[in-house]
């Protein structure tokens, strides 16, 4: 067993997860993948089961920590984004993953047209509401009108998984980025911004709070 400090890091992919140890030289010390199913559904639909995300996950980390506990001194997450994860207030899944490239929310939002929104949209954020989180969300909100209202928070995939670690529902300025909600002229908003909240027709209580890049969650 090696004395070091490194991470335990989780890449959550569309098609599968890979867990590594890492030490403090980028080594990698071991690691796990599995793979992820895609349920594809009639109308677009593109859904996964974020239980089945955490299992698979949980059978990696098992398989290659035994031998390195020493090494992790944290656990770091990346992943897939543009996918929205319904979530009651621990973190716990109420729904099947809306995933990216999922197209049924395409009917429940309009295209901005304004020239005011179109500035507004494109000046503070970069993008503008037309697919993403918005169009998942709507879906979620006039589809599966249960889930949405249980929900505690709407998430991207790796503040889900991260909320689900700690307990902690958060995002960054970077998770957050597919909400489409946060001003991002000003590098390291911690605030949604009002008036594209408002805009998009999203509920700030669904939303989650912001910290800083570097806060430890």
């Amino acid at each position: 067993m090696r004395s070091t400090t490194g991470v335990l890091a989780i890449d959550l992919g569309t098609s599968g997860v890979k867990v590594a140890v890492v030490d403090e030289g980028a080594k990698v010390l071991a690691s796990a993948r599995a793979g992820l199913a895609t349920t594809f559904l009639p109308d677009g639909g593109a859904e996964q089961d974020a239980d089945a995300w955490w299992e698979a996950i949980g059978a990696c980390a098992r398989e290659i920590v035994a031998d390195h506990r020493a090494a992790i001194a944290a656990v770091v997450v990346t992943s897939q984004y543009m996918s929205v994860v319904a979530v009651d207030g621990r973190g716990r899944p109420v729904a099947p993953v809306v995933m990216w490239m999922d197209q049924r929310g395409l009917r429940h939002v309009e295209v901005p047209s304004g020239e005011d929104d179109l500035v507004l949209w494109l000046d503070r954020h970069g993008m503008f509401p037309a697919f993403g989180d918005p169009a998942h969300i709507a879906f979620l909100r006039a589809e599966r009108p249960q889930a949405y209202e249980t929900a505690a928070a709407l998430l991207e995939p790796v503040d889900a998984l991260n909320a689900r670690l700690t307990g902690r529902i958060c995002a960054t300025q970077t998770t957050a980025m597919p909400l489409m909600t946060v001003d991002n002229r000003t590098l390291g908003a911690t605030v949604h911004d009002p008036d594209l909240v408002a805009r998009s027709g999203l509920d700030p209580a669904k939303l989650p709070p912001l910290i800083a890049h570097d806060d430890v969650v």
